[in-house]
């Protein structure tokens, strides 16, 4: 599986990273153990492994399971979906689609990587703290000291509603281009999916403005959206490969 940085035999925390502090802690953040950093590494490497596999996989099942249940009425099978999607095989544009998925999952890689590493300098126990996109630190002689967002009051409020701001423009691009390839030949199915991709968010911004794992159940209904309509490019992809 691998070690993270300040866990690999011969080096220490300090050694990797010089946030210290004479109270113990690395220049204000909690301190952690060596085994809660490789456990943190470990767990979230797998999380990694199971967003490009597992999510992805359940995404396309998700909506080939909506493409045949819709398709199928009490006169037969409706051909509609199938129509729409004859006309992008006979155009060659499938490969649109393909180049489609390759972003989504390139997407889902760059915004999920960094949690490996975030793993290895704070908890899932951290709470406000983990809203911060960036540790720095300031440059003073003698002086390693890290320096967060401000998460008290009204002004960690702000804080963390723009950071729900930062996290939409992580993630839009996704949705953008989904609703533009699905929509033509899902437009129904497409459209409910926008609105739970857009309550999500505004679940996600509301909730993390009042705390760090408010923002949980937005997060899964957006990222719910997003896995099922990139099922949907995949279901047009697979059919103009005819293979489904």
């Amino acid at each position: 599986m691998g070690n993270c940085a300040p866990c690999k035999e011969g080096g220490s925390y300090d050694e990797e990273a010089p946030l210290k502090s004479t109270s113990g802690s690395r220049g204000g953040l909690p301190s952690m153990t060596q085994e809660e950093r490789q456990s943190g590494y470990t767990s979230a490497v797998r999380a990694n492994i199971a967003a490009q596999t597992i999510l992805p996989a359940a995404g396309f099942g998700l909506a080939y399971g909506i493409y045949y249940a819709l398709s199928a009425n009490s006169l037969g099978h409706d051909h509609k979906y199938d129509e729409k999607m004859k006309t992008i095989a006979e155009a060659d544009t499938w490969w649109i689609y393909c180049a489609a998925i390759i972003f989504c999952r390139m997407t889902f890689f760059l915004n999920l990587y960094p949690t490996i590493h975030k793993a290895c300098i704070m908890s899932g126990k951290a709470g406000n703290l983990r809203a911060n996109p960036y540790i720095y630190k300031v440059l003073s002689m003698g002086m390693d000291q890290a320096v967060v967002m401000n998460e008290d009051g009204d002004v960690g409020r702000y804080n963390r509603a723009n950071r729900s701001l930062h996290h939409n423009t992580e993630w839009v691009g996704n949705f953008i281009v989904c609703v533009v390839l699905t929509g033509y030949v899902f437009p129904k199915p497409v459209f409910v999916l926008s609105l739970a991709f857009c309550f999500g968010r505004i679940f996600h911004q509301v909730g993390y403005t009042n705390s760090y794992g408010s923002h949980g159940n937005g997060f899964v209904l957006m990222a719910l959206a997003l896995i099922i309509m990139e099922g949907f490019l995949g279901v047009i992809m697979f059919r103009g490969l005819d293979i489904i």
